[in-house]
């Protein structure tokens, strides 16, 4: 019963929060077209560096989105660089709606926060612009990044999962439970029935040190 208790306490202590979430960007009003975007999406989730915001009939989803490479004159950021979309926790299920003009590629990539390469894909260069949905398959993505030639490639939207570790605030009914089992914890130390150093970590934190 003891060990049950305890195993219930330590789900409650410490839990794996997945918030999913969708931008179209059309979310932020007071960002118009041709503007760059860096942090005015951060409540959603990301920041992004060389990319702009468009909107472009031909973006059959909603029209607008953000595209690469940006030109230097126009927007102010680097040319032949890539657009890149930072996620503020790791992502997962990430997939995007994407658009790429006609007569240029693009190749679109995710990396985790050791900059290895995750998954990537390219779109060849057509007669026809081209739009489509692509799921990468990949866990603990911290960034995604866009490139082709400049203007050309571009994101309408993105879908994802973001991975946060917290501490959560149990319910009443789950404090009670917390705490009996904190109680019979306490209880099989004094008593010699198990050890501090075979106790979990997280719960060591709550109980008096050794």
């Amino acid at each position: 019963m003891i060990n049950k208790l305890l195993f219930t306490a330590t789900l409650l202590i410490s839990s794996s929060l997945y918030a999913a979430a969708t931008i179209t960007f059309t979310e932020n009003p007071s960002v118009a077209p041709l503007a760059p975007v860096t942090t005015q999406y951060s409540t959603y989730g990301i920041t992004a560096t060389n990319v702009y915001l468009y909107k472009d009939a031909r973006d059959t989803f909603d029209q607008y989105g953000v595209a690469a490479l940006i030109d230097t004159a126009v927007h102010g950021a680097v040319p032949n660089n890539p657009g890149v979309v930072f996620f503020t926790n790791p992502a997962n299920n990430l997939s995007i709606d994407y658009l790429v003009i006609q007569g240029h590629p693009g190749t679109f990539s995710v990396f985790d926060n050791a900059n290895a390469l995750l998954d990537s894909f390219t779109i060849p260069s057509s007669t026809a612009d081209l739009v489509g949905t692509y799921l990468f398959n990949a866990s603990g993505i911290a960034r995604l990044e866009f490139s082709g030639e400049p203007t050309y490639d571009a994101i309408s939207t993105l879908r994802f999962d973001a991975v946060a570790t917290t501490t959560s605030v149990p319910e009443p009914a789950n404090s009670a439970l917390l705490g009996i089992a904190l109680v019979c914890l306490g209880a099989s130390l004094r008593a010699g029935r198990c050890s501090w150093a075979s106790i979990n970590p997280a719960l060591r934190q709550l109980l008096p040190p050794q």
